[in-house]
């Protein structure tokens, strides 16, 4: 890592930011790819 943030990471960051606390989980700031298959096993919704 360079330690510059991308675009793309300031826009998860800037999505995280914008939800409620009670509803942040740090699996929200990973990239798409990273957590692709992911939302069945912790019963996430669409749109979550």
């Amino acid at each position: 890592m360079d330690g510059h943030i991308t675009p793309e990471e300031w826009e998860r960051i800037e999505a995280f930011a914008q939800k409620p606390s009670y509803l942040r989980r740090p699996e929200h700031l990973l990239p798409e790819e990273a957590t692709e298959g992911d939302e069945a096993a912790d019963g996430a919704v669409a749109g979550d």
